[in-house]
């Protein structure tokens, strides 16, 4: 079990391994901050009497996501391989469909390593920040008739928010209950239900990490898609956040140009890239 003191440490390693290279690394913190105390899904590595490497495994039902960091003067050491073969040893390989390895795609020493493990390129997606209000998106905030509005996520929306996972980010069943047991009482963070015209149209979450909170699992069902629902509820968010302070952030995959552009035409745009590679089964580290 990784303590306080520790978590601390970790984060200080965040920082300086973000300066180093102006990255971002994507820990998650969100689920970092949860982890029960039993949960073995985090490694670290020790030299000098201090944490010089981290590698926290992430589930999301039979796909699991890995990402991680070494002190920049401890690297070309086998610290990061070290940590791989203690988070993936056979057994819990054997668990899941696909494992992917997270970097920010700026990263020249993540790249370095992630060729020598032969690893397949999958994917990419954008962080983007909220930075202005475009008069259009100021439009949409104040409609005529609300097309939709928000309330907080309860226990009887389990369904829902399971099926929209489902629906809309292609969860199997499985994964999608268990996105739900691991979210929905998540500290520092609330889940929303759209409703319109007394109906459930989707849903979204927001994560309030310091100063910034992060849209994550915005969804719409596709019968309410073109309704301006989205966008209405994006700039609703956007006036409750920058209302209390609060930056706002998001993520979305580079293969979803529709999302992409609703989130540009609101104000947001791409502050960072993250690349996602392919563990294949027969690169394992044995």
């Amino acid at each position: 079990m990784i303590t306080k003191q520790q978590w601390m440490e970790i984060e200080q390693l965040e920082r300086i391994c973000n300066k180093l290279e102006n990255i971002q690394l994507k820990l998650n913190w969100d689920m970092l901050r949860t982890r029960k105390p039993d949960q073995q899904d985090d490694y670290i590595a020790i030299r000098d009497e201090r944490i010089v490497g981290f590698l926290g495994l992430y589930h999301f039902g039979k796909k699991m996501e890995v990402c991680g960091m070494v002190h920049p003067e401890y690297r070309r050491q086998g610290i990061f391989t070290s940590l791989l073969g203690q988070a993936l040893p056979q057994a819990k390989r054997m668990q899941y469909h696909e494992i992917l390895l997270n970097a920010p795609a700026n990263s020249a020493s993540a790249k370095g390593f992630l060729s020598s493990l032969q690893v397949e390129y999958s994917f990419s997606e954008y962080q983007m920040t909220y930075y202005r209000q475009s008069m259009e998106a100021q439009k949409a905030a104040h409609p005529e008739n609300e097309p939709a509005i928000l309330r907080q996520a309860r226990p009887a929306d389990r369904a829902d928010l399971t099926a929209l996972d489902v629906k809309c980010f292609d969860y199997s069943e499985f994964a999608a209950q268990q996105y739900y047991e691991a979210t929905i009482n998540e500290p520092d963070s609330v889940t929303y239900i759209i409703e319109s015209s007394g109906s459930t149209a989707g849903k979204v979450r927001l994560v309030f990490e310091d100063t910034v909170s992060w849209i994550y699992g915005f969804a719409i069902y596709p019968k309410f898609r073109g309704q301006g629902i989205g966008r209405y509820i994006l700039t609703r968010l956007i006036a409750q956040e920058t209302a209390a302070g609060r930056d706002l952030r998001l993520e979305v995959a580079l293969n979803n140009p529709r999302a992409m552009k609703l989130y540009e035409s609101v104000g947001f745009i791409p502050t960072g890239v993250q690349d996602y590679y392919l563990y294949p089964p027969a690169n394992y580290i044995k």
